[in-house]
Formats: structure tokens, sequence, C-alpha cells
């Protein structure tokens, strides 16, 4: 009996992991799940209100869950969270029957990929009496994240800087490696 492995995009928020994954899917005919959008639709609330009402600590707990239940499927690409992987019962649940891709890019192209949306827990920012204030606290907020982060994204085996590639570009080179490493395994069609 062939398993199909599963294809596992992770990374800092911003990244592309969402678009990525929704995209990759279709080119390897396989469903997409986003973990965030499962995570929201759970719990009834955004992220940013989970966090807010329940916590950091509850949140990861539900994520942790649904890490586990997802490790167990095939054929699926996964969009986790920025910070699914930080929890390393989360790497093994996804990593068993899942070719990990971890997508990267710079402090400055996360910020400018996110904007001025509120949506992201982890840089809600206090009043500020500038946009350039606040655009430097943000910026700050998110390098110290990548540096706290590096060494987990890092230890993972596939690595795509999306810093200044397109979409297409990201999505073909996501493809190739899941192609690459799930020789055995059905690689649907272009």
């Amino acid at each position: 009996m062939m398993v199909r492995k599963n294809l596992v995009l992770t990374g800092f928020m911003g990244t592309g992991k969402s678009a990525v994954g929704r995209k990759a899917a279709r080119r390897l005919r396989m469903q997409f799940v986003d973990m965030d959008d499962v995570l929201e639709e759970r719990a009834a609330m955004s992220i940013s209100r989970s966090f807010a009402e329940r916590g950091e600590d509850a949140f990861r707990e539900m994520e942790s869950a649904l890490a586990a239940e997802l490790g167990a499927r095939e054929g699926v690409v996964i969009a986790t969270g920025g910070g699914a992987m930080l929890r390393e019962e989360n790497r093994m649940a996804l990593s068993r029957n899942g070719i990990m891709v971890c997508l990267q890019c710079d402090a400055e192209t996360v910020l400018r990929r996110l904007g001025r949306s509120d949506d992201r827990p982890l840089l809600v920012t206090p009043p500020m009496e500038s946009e350039s204030a606040r655009r430097t606290d943000r910026l700050e907020r998110i390098k110290a994240l990548l540096a706290a982060r590096r060494s987990v994204y890092e230890s993972l085996p596939w690595q795509v800087d999306t810093t200044d590639l397109s979409l297409e570009q990201v999505v073909g080179q996501v493809v190739a490696i899941y192609r690459a490493e799930n020789k055995d395994g059905n690689h649907g069609n272009d």
C-alpha cells in the first residue's frame, strides 16, 4: 500500500505559508488545510481574540491537538501557524508522515507583507504617537521573534527564502521539493 506523504509548510508569519499552500495543493491535487483557519473555526473566534481571552498557552494546546490529528493523515498540504513548530511534539507529529518545508524571509519583508494588520497577537503594539514609531516597534518585535525562533526554523530539513521570489516561484520550489522527497507517492499533475 502506497503512502502519500503530507506537505507541511511552516515558518514565520508573513512568509507565505497559506498562499503557497493553496497553490501547491492545487498543483499536486491534494487537500489544503490551514491550521489557523481550523483553529479559528473550532474556537469560534479569531486567533487574536483566543490569545486575549484564553491566553497563549490554551491556544498552543489546541494547536498541538490539531498537529497530532493532521500528522496522522495522508496526502494533505498543511500550512501551520508561525509558532506551531516551537513545540517539539508538533514537529514530531507533523514530520512522521510529512515533508517539512520552512518558508523564510527577512524582517523588513515580513513587516511590509503584514502591513498595518492588527490580527497578529504577538505583534500587538500599544498606542503610539506616530505611525513611524508603531512601525519601528513592530519591526523590533518581528526581529526579536525571528531571533528566538531561528534555531527551530533552521532545524527543519527544507528551507525556501521567499524574500525576493514571486508566489509562483516559491510554489515551484516547494512542489519540486515535495516531488523529490515523495518519489514513491502519487504526485498529481501540473
